[in-house]
């Protein structure tokens, strides 16, 4: 029988690289492995086989952003699995804490204005379309979001209860900054009402596993294209290894192959920097060249000012913060948390939002402050989806990149007040944060 495991990686710290074997995030499984097929072999022909020659105990099947399954293996069935000519290769699933939400970070006390839909806050209207939120799930009947449905990728995976809703409150807070609507409750998103697909990967501690992550970008692979979205968040690491430059095809990696096939699908992927103020190089998920990089700023009032040296803090909402204050942060500049892009090819992905002290929805029909590139990221996914739907973002997730990159530059550069200290017209010796992306132009 197929069992799951408790995390045992402490819950106070989410951090976006945890220690693992072999260089890549998350703690090894024992037993349990992603097995990754070659082209032409059929999946539901080589599970049953290996069910049948090596007592694979399958947890779930993959067939969009890559071909293959995941499954307990005994040694001996682990061997006979890579004799198997129709495998490509195995890799050891993993898990640990993924989500990006700061331990003790500072944080604004309300959105900026600057980076809300032009929309947003006349009380009508519905931004068109459809956004994946890669996360701990969302609450379906939040009154102020619009769940269009969505997928549960747990596969069994502890605390799993068969659904989507969020029982941790990271993926409804992500979901608001994203798409909360324009009405007289609570807050307003950057695109205002826009349908929300929860694509639940975490429990809720905010943990899971290189599989359940398969799962979930295999879901938005496979469904994306038809539902129509063309972006898709995700505030967690990656339980994968850092970017080869070869979509993962030179070190053996499913999670970054995945990314790479989704990307093609036509879905851009919006990642945060990451938490631990270093380059984010070794970040996986967010390092991949593919996918656009978020870090964060401090804003705490909604208004540009670039040499302010006032500080702030806020209340963080969730337990896992124990109801504490977040550290003190300056405003309208680079976090002290967020990593940062020191590669000129990581440097072609990055761009920079608001991420203190974000006030957005939250589990329970709530909601309160969270901190964190995870706070960054949808508010570059929201930019997104607007610059998607307005037609002037209609080429490839790369064409999409590089348009809200030389939009948030070109208008920081016409107006340099708007900008924060750190972004490249005020730059940190070593460190790019990007320039403030700007959702009023779409």
């Amino acid at each position: 029988m197929r069992k799951t495991f408790v995390l045992a990686t402490a819950v106070c710290a989410v951090t976006l690289a945890l220690p693992a074997a072999a260089g890549a995030n998350g703690t090894p499984i024992p037993g349990q492995y992603i097995v990754v097929l070659k082209g032409g072999s059929d999946v539901s022909q080589t599970v049953n086989a290996h069910r049948k020659s090596a007592n694979a105990d399958v947890i779930a099947r993959y067939g969009h952003a890559l071909k293959g399954y995941t499954a307990k293996l005994s040694s001996a069935g682990l061997a006979k699995v890579k004799a198997d000519p129709r495998v490509d290769y195995v890799f050891q699933d993993r898990e640990g804490v993924a989500v990006q939400t700061q331990m003790l970070p500072t944080g604004v006390t309300r959105i900026a204005d600057d980076v809300a839909t032009p929309i947003a806050g006349n009380g009508v209207g519905t931004t068109a379309g459809d956004v994946a939120v890669f996360d701990t799930g969302i609450q379906p009947n939040h009154p102020d979001l619009n769940v269009a449905g969505g997928v549960d990728c747990l596969n069994g995976y502890s605390g799993d209860d068969g659904t989507y809703n969020d029982a941790n409150g990271h993926g409804t807070h992500v979901a608001g900054i994203i798409g909360a609507k324009d009405d007289a409750n609570g807050v307003v998103g950057t695109a205002p009402g826009v349908r929300l697909w929860a694509v639940r990967t975490l429990n809720l501690l905010g943990s899971g596993s290189a599989s359940t992550q398969l799962c979930g970008i295999d879901w938005v692979t496979a469904n994306g294209p038809a539902l129509g979205i063309k972006v898709a968040n995700s505030s967690q690491a990656l339980f994968a290894y850092a970017d080869d430059g070869n979509c993962g095809f030179t070190n053996n990696d499913p999670l970054h192959q995945a990314i790479c096939a989704s990307t093609q699908a036509g879905i851009l992927w919006v990642f945060g920097t990451g938490n631990n103020a270093r380059d984010f190089a070794p970040n996986a998920g967010t390092d991949f060249d593919e996918v656009l990089s978020v870090s964060a700023i401090a804003d705490s009032n909604g208004l540009a000012n670039p040499t302010s040296t006032s500080t702030f803090t806020c209340k963080a909402v969730d337990a896992g913060k124990k109801g504490g204050n977040y550290a003190m942060e300056t405003d309208d500049k680079y976090t002290s948390y967020s990593a940062w892009a020191v590669s000129a090819a990581d440097q072609a992905h990055t761009v920079a939002a608001p991420g203190q002290c974000i006030y957005s929805t939250y589990k329970g029909s709530t909601y309160g402050y969270l901190s964190g590139t995870s706070m960054s990221g949808p508010y570059a996914a929201g930019v997104a989806h607007l610059c998607v739907v307005s037609g002037q973002c209609a080429g490839t997730p790369a064409d999409t990149i590089q348009k809200l990159r030389s939009d948030a530059a070109a208008y920081t550069q016409a107006n340099p007040s708007w900008g924060f200290k750190g972004d490249p017209l005020r730059p940190v010796t070593g460190r790019y944060y990007g320039y403030l992306i700007r959702a009023a132009l779409y």
